[in-house]
C-alpha cells in the first residue's frame, strides 16, 4: 500500500487533467475547422461543376439536388460528421476539466452542427 501511495504522490493529477482536457479541446476545434474546409470545398466544386441549386431548400422529389452529385454529397457528409464528432470532444473536454473555453466550444459546436444540418442536409438527403 505504501508503494501505491508513493506513486500517487508523484503523479500530478491536476496537470494530467489540464493536458487531457486541452487535447480534447484542440481536437474539437480541429474537427470544426475541417468541417468548414469540407463545406467550402463542396461549394467550390459545386460552383465549378454547375451544381448550385436555383431554388434554396426545395426537394426534387424525395431527395435533395446533390444526391447524384458525389463530390458535393461526400464533402457535405464529411463536414456533418466532423461536426458531429466535434460536439462530444468538446463535451469530454468540459467534463474532464471545466473551463470557459471548453464550455464555449461545446455551445459553438452544437450551434454550428444544428445550423449546418438546417442549411445543408437537404442538399444530400
Amino acid at each position: 500500500m505504501t508503494e501505491f501511495s508513493g506513486i500517487l504522490k508523484r503523479v500530478n493529477l491536476p496537470k494530467i487533467q489540464k493536458i487531457t482536457s486541452l487535447g480534447f479541446l484542440w481536437l474539437s476545434a480541429l474537427l470544426l475547422f475541417l468541417s468548414f474546409v469540407a463545406l467550402g470545398l463542396a461549394w467550390y466544386h459545386a460552383f465549378q461543376d454547375g451544381w448550385i441549386p436555383d431554388v434554396w431548400g426545395t426537394y426534387e422529389g424525395n431527395h435533395g439536388p446533390w444526391r447524384r452529385y458525389h463530390p458535393g454529397r461526400e464533402l457535405v457528409m464529411y463536414a456533418l460528421s466532423f461536426q458531429m464528432w466535434s460536439v462530444p470532444m468538446a463535451f469530454i473536454s468540459a467534463l474532464i476539466k471545466r473551463s470557459r473555453a471548453g464550455i464555449w466550444l461545446l455551445v459553438i459546436s452544437i450551434l454550428i452542427f444544428l445550423g449546418a444540418m438546417y442549411t445543408h442536409y437537404w442538399l444530400v438527403d
